[in-house]
């Protein structure tokens, strides 16, 4: 995530991890372009577990595009705004 934020210029930051999650504070202009580099990130994951584990192809839906059927994103004066995909 960070060489997509670094390569494309998107404005943000890591704000927290915990465990398997991750949350990054973002300008507003660049929302949907971090979620889309989030989005190829978590690919680029999967892609390089299954590789090491000897696993040649992978589903044609991600998982997380499945299960996480909305985006949840707080405003500053911390409204939830959950846009469907």
């Amino acid at each position: 995530m960070q060489y997509l934020i670094a390569a494309y210029r998107i404005r943000a930051r890591l704000a927290i991890t915990i465990h398997d999650e991750v949350r990054y504070l973002v300008a507003e202009v660049d929302a949907l372009r971090a979620a889309l580099a989030l989005q190829i990130a978590n690919l680029w994951v999967r892609s390089i577990f299954a590789y090491r584990v000897g696993i040649d192809d992978l589903p044609n839906v991600p998982e997380l595009m499945i299960d996480n059927p909305f985006c949840s994103r707080w405003l500053s004066f911390r409204q939830l705004i959950l846009i469907g995909f």
